[in-house]
């Protein structure tokens, strides 16, 4: 029997973020019992994160360059499964528009992976999705992403498909760092923010429930960790931090990876997570798996990962208020944060590594190649 010949159209790293390094593992992954040949065409227009959703000339080349390779990639006997990892906004999607007019008829199965949250765009938007999408089988993080867009494709074809993550933090480690924290627990609570230095990941929105806790009298040290895409968000975060007398509590790092990471996560109380625009929410996940609490915004897929009231609270996006009493409640409180921290790192280890990912991924190729539906 042959193997199944799969088409990858991804976005690999560089540049490094969440959903570059979900593809990467995608990719990556091992599919057995399924036998299969793979072929990866990489969709890279910028290795720059600043670069990433801006129109540039030679980006036209570079789609160009990659329509060209696809129809090469196609000619003779079409390929069984083709993933598809579809932009939905900007001018990526006019260029992934006309590579999946082209993946459609050269593959017995399409499936379209969205890593970022669909759009609430203009309506000719919407139609050329809905065109797009026809026929397609769709991969979507959590049911929380679907709302609000039914009629670009029916249900029937979604498979909801969260992230997983390596286990890179032990069980010893983990119990290690619960117990450093409780036995800091007199001290100023230790707070972490751990994403890109972005407005739409609620950047401001936190340094103004900092100003409303240090009003308050709330005893804090706040470490951010990421790099700012936009000289000018960087000028007023430390404009900010200098006029709401802060510097004495804020301390900035730049861009982390790999094992430096983990020493955030592990000398940090609470990670503080209120973005304003999310798929799903890596960094998150990251943290339960560090047995850290959650706070952090009703947005895409975190109400889904982080349990209200029990790994984590959840406060309205934008609202300054609500997450400093939301961080002021934590602050007061170190076993409650201990038990969130201890059900989020069972609730990590239940749903969200990276095994759990390969087998959720298995099982829908299988159903597909039966002629099953999505979930």
């Amino acid at each position: 029997m042959r193997p199944l010949r799969f088409l990858y159209l991804l976005h690999l790293p560089p540049p490094f973020h969440g959903a570059a390094l979900t593809e990467k593992r995608l990719w990556e992954m091992d599919l057995s019992p399924l036998t299969v040949e793979k072929v990866l065409l990489e969709i890279r227009m910028t290795d720059r994160m600043e670069e990433l959703r801006r129109f540039r000339f030679h980006k036209v080349r570079l789609a160009l360059g990659l329509l060209f390779r696809l129809l090469r990639f196609s000619k003779g006997e079409p390929f069984d499964v083709a993933v598809f990892a579809f932009t939905s906004r900007g001018w990526a999607l006019l260029r992934d528009a006309l590579l999946m007019k082209v993946l459609r008829r050269r593959s017995r199965h399409t499936i379209v992976y969205f890593s970022d949250r669909l759009p609430f765009s203009p309506g000719w938007v919407r139609r050329l999705l809905r065109a797009s999408m026809r026929g397609c089988w769709v991969i979507l993080h959590t049911p929380p992403l679907y709302k609000g867009h039914e009629e670009l494709f029916p249900r029937e074809r979604i498979f909801f498909l969260p992230n997983g993550l390596p286990v890179d933090v032990d069980d010893r480690s983990a119990a290690e760092w619960l117990a450093r924290r409780r036995a800091r627990a007199e001290g100023p609570i230790r707070l972490l923010f751990l994403s890109h230095m972005v407005r739409s990941k609620g950047l401001f929105t936190l340094i103004e429930a900092l100003s409303l806790l240090s009003a308050e009298g709330v005893d804090f040290l706040v470490t951010f960790v990421g790099a700012f895409q936009e000289k000018e968000d960087r000028l007023r975060f430390l404009k900010e931090i200098e006029g709401r007398g802060l510097s004495g509590k804020v301390s900035w790092c730049g861009s982390v990876l790999g094992d430096e990471k983990w020493r955030y996560y592990a000398e940090a109380d609470l990670f503080v997570f209120p973005t304003h625009m999310e798929a799903f929410g890596n960094v998150a996940v990251e943290a339960m798996e560090a047995a850290l609490p959650v706070v952090a915004s009703r947005e895409g897929s975190l109400p889904e990962i982080i349990q209200e009231g029990e790994t984590g609270l959840l406060v309205s996006l934008g609202d300054s208020r609500q997450l400093a009493d939301a961080i002021g409640e934590l602050s007061r409180d170190p076993e409650r944060r201990a038990e969130f921290g201890r059900r989020g790192r069972e609730r990590f280890l239940r749903l969200y590594t990276q095994r759990t990912y390969r087998e959720r991924v298995v099982t829908f190729l299988e159903r597909l190649l039966a002629g099953g539906k999505g979930e």
